[in-house]
């Protein structure tokens, strides 16, 4: 059974969510604490081996639910799931890049390894906004995408921020990231740089 990221209709309680997936056989099977910058994650587990995990970011104020199934009709219909295409057009509809933020969070959480045309040309826009509160908030949405678009989106702010502090923080992480990155993906063993020749002392 694949994992599928799904979003829950945002305005669904979190109570609501638990009841319903009681109703489908569901039991509650733990709560991990929130961590500062982390998700809080809520588990569910059915006896036939499904589980759906609650992911809330709280930096955000968005979450996703991941789902284990072999079917998904009942859960789709009992969580309300917003496609991710309903998403896009949400947010290719939003008059401005700052009231479009909320589709890009969601679209972000969604998205997490998988980041198409249409979403990367969304967070282009935002994340190259002249508004600071437009570019900061596009931010902190890529950054719920894993390591590769995650450090580009914070190489494309580099290169747009305009406020001298806050574009070499970026800068700097960036280049960090990118360097762990980098390394990360180097074959074990491998020389990431040619040995420095000795030089021969003069008699």
């Amino acid at each position: 059974m694949p994992d599928l990221r799904m979003m829950p209709n945002p305005t669904l309680p979190r109570a609501e969510l638990d009841a319903r997936l009681r109703a489908l056989g569901y039991a509650h099977a733990g709560l991990e604490p929130r961590t500062h910058l982390g998700y809080r994650l809520q588990t569910w587990r059915h006896p036939a081996g499904s589980s759906v995990t609650l992911c809330e970011a709280h930096v955000l104020g968005e979450r996703c639910a991941i789902i284990h199934a072999e079917t998904l009709d009942e859960l789709t219909q009992a969580l309300e799931t917003v496609p991710y295409a309903d998403l896009l057009q949400a947010a290719a509809a939003a008059p401005s890049p700052r009231e479009a933020l909320p589709w890009l969070r969601r679209l972000c959480l969604l998205a997490y390894d998988v980041l198409s045309p249409e979403l990367r040309e969304h967070l282009t826009r935002a994340l190259t906004d002249p508004d600071l509160f437009v570019r900061s908030a596009a931010t902190a949405a890529a950054l719920s995408l894993t390591g590769e678009h995650a450090v580009w989106a914070l190489e494309v702010v580099a290169k747009a921020e305009t406020e001298p502090s806050l574009r070499k923080m970026y800068a700097r992480t960036a280049k960090g990231e990118r360097a762990r990155l980098t390394e990360a993906n180097t074959p074990t063993g491998e020389s990431k740089k040619p040995p420095a020749k000795k030089r021969a002392k003069k008699s």
